[in-house]
């Protein structure tokens, strides 16, 4: 079974120093699931791997380097949609880098969907990451 990753790029330049680049892309897996009954088999058999259970997701992000006069900051917005049970998990990222040795990311997930879809099981609906870096 070989998985396939099909996609394109496209950079828009919308100021002297700005870019913004969209990306849309198609994963398909042969291995995976083809209906979200058989989750709860895979679960048991140890081949629950989140974001590579079915077998067909889609996938887009946005993502915007130093926008407008904000030049230490970053931003990127990302959705990955399951194919097979139309679950989604959408992705806000925010990351600074204002001095050489610091710098700051916060991510911000939701996930939509029906309760058996893949992104939703367990319960889960939102994640938060922050992470601080200093280099010495």
């Amino acid at each position: 079974n070989t998985s396939t990753v099909s996609g394109v790029s496209y950079e828009w330049q919308y100021s002297d120093k700005n870019v913004l680049i969209l990306n849309f892309e198609s994963f398909t897996n042969p291995g995976g699931a083809s209906s979200s009954d058989e989750y709860m088999a895979m679960i048991l058999a140890k081949r629950f791997v989140p974001f590579y259970v079915a077998q067909r997701y889609f996938a887009t992000s946005l993502y915007l380097p130093k926008p407008w006069s904000l030049n230490h900051t970053d931003l990127s917005f990302m959705l990955i949609q399951n194919q097979i049970d139309q679950g989604k998990y959408l992705r806000f990222g925010y990351s600074w880098t204002g001095y050489k040795a610091l710098s700051a990311s916060l991510f911000m997930g939701t996930r939509v969907g029906s309760e058996d879809s893949e992104f939703k099981l367990g319960g889960l609906t939102n994640d938060y990451m922050l992470r601080v870096e200093y280099k010495f």
